[in-house]
């Protein structure tokens, strides 16, 4: 019997399709200057900044697509991933505009 698996068993989806992890920066340096600058403007305007936020935000909207990929669009299989309850998921896709329902893949 021929195996039909994935290339390498155990292999992470993402890699088996040919997914490059070093081409994935999650958080760039700019980023995270454009977060500090934003944070002293916010502070200086409505009293506190916001960076944790806004860094916070970016990390989500990055990890989360790969996470999808990776479970093949399974909520559960997500959340189990992570070791997150799924309705923490669920609500964080919604505060990106993240839609997890399209072809198993999380689309903006």
């Amino acid at each position: 019997m021929q195996n039909t698996q994935t290339p390498a068993i155990g292999a992470p989806a993402h890699l088996a399709k040919g997914f490059n992890p070093e081409s994935i920066c999650l958080l760039s340096l700019q980023h995270a200057l454009d977060a500090i600058q934003q944070a002293h403007t916010d502070k200086a305007t409505k009293g506190k900044g916001q960076a944790y936020h806004q860094l916070l935000n970016a990390f989500h909207q990055a990890i989360l697509p790969l996470f999808f990929a990776e479970a093949q669009g399974n909520l559960s299989e997500v959340s189990r991933l992570m070791g997150i309850h799924r309705e923490t998921i669920t609500v964080w896709c919604k505060q990106l505009g993240l839609n997890t329902r399209m072809n198993g893949e999380v689309q903006a």
